[in-house]
């Protein structure tokens, strides 16, 4: 959900504003979503380092890429699950060439 963005009538905001259904199912897209993602990615593979490794050892590469896809799109469901897996293969492989 992102928290951040609040309704244009927030103080006369019912429970069926359509504003608050959007944000609430995640159907707002912010327009710096490609650099929150590309943030939560770094965050990601730092703080699972064995991922990393089971990409570079060529074990479960895909499974291992949906488990890293699935973390993101639980904090951005708004997101293009596509854009989510090149932009998390781009910084895999920028990983993997800095080793």
């Amino acid at each position: 959900m992102i928290d951040d963005l609040k309704c244009p009538f927030h103080e006369k905001c019912s429970p069926q504003c359509p504003w608050r259904i959007a944000r609430e199912n995640g159907l707002l897209v912010r327009q710096n979503l490609p650099e929150m993602i590309e943030l939560s990615v770094k965050e990601l593979l730092k703080n699972n380092p064995d991922v990393i490794e089971q990409i570079k050892s060529g074990k479960k590469v895909e499974k291992a890429k949906g488990f890293l896809v699935g973390k993101i799109m639980k904090n951005h469901p708004g997101a293009n699950p596509e854009d989510v897996k090149q932009i998390i293969e781009k910084l895999i492989q920028k990983e993997i060439e800095c080793v």
